[in-house]
């Protein structure tokens, strides 16, 4: 069985979620033994490079899923939202 965590509006930007910030998440999924991660929506407020850096870290330890959430979409194209269909689950 796999164990799954699931957050959401982290506004990683607005919050000032940090190296330290990320560290710690990290290494609670270690010691809860999280196999997998979705966040549904709302990672930042605006998804290109600040939300993409962020998930691209977290993927270095664990699958990680994602849903677009509204702030997520700011400024997005619909082509863009589309793309993103590849890395999330929508």
């Amino acid at each position: 069985m796999t164990t799954v965590a699931f957050m959401s509006d982290l506004h990683i930007d607005s919050n000032n979620f940090g190296k330290e910030e990320l560290e710690t998440l990290i290494t609670l999924f270690k010691d809860k033994k999280i196999q997998h991660l979705h966040i549904a929506g709302d990672i930042a407020n605006g998804f290109e490079k600040t939300s993409q850096e962020f998930l691209d870290q977290l993927q270095c330890h664990l699958p990680v899923t994602f849903s677009l959430g509204n702030h997520d979409m700011l400024g997005l194209s619909l082509i863009h939202i589309w793309r993103c269909r590849r890395y999330a689950v929508c």
